[in-house]
């Protein structure tokens, strides 16, 4: 079994992928598919400011902003055509820049959302090969099963994010091995070591990731987020796979066998 795993995309989606998913039998995508460029300059401008507690809306036009998260929102439908287009089975999990339900409320939070954006859920919902399951354990094959774990949003607590996990993985076969598909990598390794922009030199993985691999031990943990880190990781046995910055064409082609052998996409 090969998996295309990919992601990050970041409203752009190379052209090679449609080559190379269609030489696997199956894709999983740990998201971020929205382009927000506009919108990340603006915060990391301001990245000191408001981490000393000043609002956004001091430094930047409500009216403005509004206009920057339509066309954020906007920008998930071409990339969601395009990996449909490859013809091929997609799992895909969310990431903090993917506009499900919650995050639409938060990120237009103090301004008119229009009532008609396209929500991420709602655009998968109409494809014919993308499927996405918010949280949720998925069977795979004889062998694995896949348990995939969004990016919650910033107000969720790592304690209730460990409850989450705990739930999921209560609900694993105890005679399947597991395939963590998951946004965020594992906090404190080398593949969410920053190594740009305001947090560089932190570790900016998840922490509630990392207690759920130390825990329960997933044969694989298949992530992104941090987009200069593309590489492998090892927790105890646990396989840690950033594949890597989409949107600049990078990706991991991961073979399930007796052993599990990964190729990083440049």
């Amino acid at each position: 079994m090969k998996i295309f795993a990919c992601g990050d995309f970041h409203g752009t989606v190379p052209e090679k992928f449609r080559k190379i998913a269609r030489s696997c039998d199956f894709v999983l995508c740990i998201g971020d598919l929205a382009n927000r460029d506009k919108e990340r300059a603006i915060y990391f401008k301001h990245w000191k400011a408001l981490g000393e507690g000043h609002d956004l809306f001091e430094f930047v036009d409500k009216k403005k902003f509004r206009k920057i998260l339509i066309s954020n929102v906007k920008s998930l439908v071409p990339v969601i055509k395009k990996m449909d287009s490859w013809g091929m089975p997609v799992v895909t999990t969310h990431g903090n820049g993917d506009f499900t339900k919650e995050r639409l409320k938060r990120y237009f939070k103090g301004l008119d959302m229009p009532r008609n954006l396209p929500r991420f859920e709602q655009l998968v919902k109409k494809t014919k090969n993308i499927n996405y399951f918010p949280n949720s354990v998925v069977d795979f094959d004889e062998t694995y099963q896949i348990i995939t774990f969004g990016c919650p949003t910033d107000d969720v607590p790592d304690e209730i994010e460990i409850m989450m996990l705990r739930d999921l993985f209560k609900q694993k076969l105890k005679n399947k091995k597991v395939i963590f598909l998951t946004h965020e990598p594992p906090y404190g390794t080398k593949i969410d070591l920053t190594k740009y922009g305001p947090a560089k030199g932190h570790h900016i993985g998840s922490k509630s990731v990392a207690w759920a691999i130390k825990k329960y031990k997933p044969a694989l943990n298949i992530c992104g987020h941090v987009h200069e880190t593309q590489g492998v990781s090892c927790v105890g046995k646990t396989i840690c796979v950033n594949a890597g910055y989409g949107r600049k064409g990078q990706a991991a082609i991961i073979e399930l066998g007796k052993k599990i052998s990964i190729k990083l996409v440049k």
